[in-house]
């Protein structure tokens, strides 16, 4: 019997005593998720933005304001090693390319100073392609961007099906941007958390096209779009996803300019 309790508060101690060792970026992240508030100065004039509410707050971010800034990009990852039967036009390429809309802060820009320890973004990505192919930017957007309902990752709808969205936040390494900028300030690090809908099962979602133009003049196209989405979110941590609250009243609008 004594055996048996000490084998079980020694199992209790080597559980605990791991679980609270985090190393420096996760311990970042931790902060983040207990740190996070959502506030909004919306610009009315932008034509680029975030919008919403979560867990009732109002939040949003748009550019140029606060310095923020927007990318509209093909992105690709590395996906698992081929086999024998490889077949470029399955889910077994070498990679998978997606194309994403997102906004920035500039936590990012060293140059020209990074000056708050802790800002917002908010991203969407089209579904994955694994064909090992990087494709025009004009490719992606006239496969994917439909108006009306649009499928999100979840757990029946994998990454090649669904898109993906998320609201996230920068965060310089703690102890914070003042103790870096004493040791090296064009050397800041930066890590940072991510509240997603992502493989969840979702109660009362929206995730469409609301509207959708496209302008074509010469060689250049101009992709002007809007997303509405209303969503549970979960904050990704290390030990277990954290049912964070609910974005009511999502709005993204981007406008996306190719010369072709």
């Amino acid at each position: 019997m004594k055996n048996t309790i000490y084998i079980l508060i020694l199992g209790l101690v080597i559980f605990f005593g791991c679980k609270k060792e985090l190393s420096l970026i996760e311990q970042t992240n931790e902060y983040s998720v207990e740190n996070m508030v959502f506030t909004c100065e919306e610009d009315i004039e932008s034509k680029i933005y975030f919008k919403g509410e979560v867990n009732g707050e109002p939040f949003c971010i748009s550019y140029p304001q606060n310095d923020y800034w927007f990318s509209n990009s093909i992105f690709t990852v590395t996906n698992t090693a081929p086999s024998a039967t490889f077949n470029t036009n399955s889910n077994d390429g070498v990679f998978n390319s997606f194309y994403e809309v997102s906004i920035y802060p500039p936590i990012f820009d060293n140059i020209i100073g990074i000056h708050k320890d802790f800002q917002p973004w908010v991203k969407i990505t089209t579904p994955h392609l694994a064909d090992s192919t990087i494709h025009s930017e004009m490719f992606y957007l006239d496969k994917y961007l439909k108006e009306g309902k649009l499928d999100l990752r979840s757990p029946e709808i994998d990454k090649y099906s669904g898109w993906d969205f998320g609201i996230g936040w920068h965060t310089v390494l703690l102890p914070g941007y003042d103790y870096y900028k004493k040791k090296n300030e064009l050397v800041v690090p930066v890590t940072g958390t991510n509240l997603t809908p992502r493989e969840y099962i979702q109660n009362n979602l929206k995730f469409e096209i609301s509207q959708l133009s496209v302008e074509k003049t010469g060689n250049i196209s101009t992709y002007d779009v809007t997303f509405k989405i209303e969503c549970d979110l979960y904050a990704e941590r290390r030990f277990e996803d954290l049912y964070y609250g609910r974005l009511d009243n999502g709005e993204f609008r981007t406008q996306i300019i190719i010369e072709h």
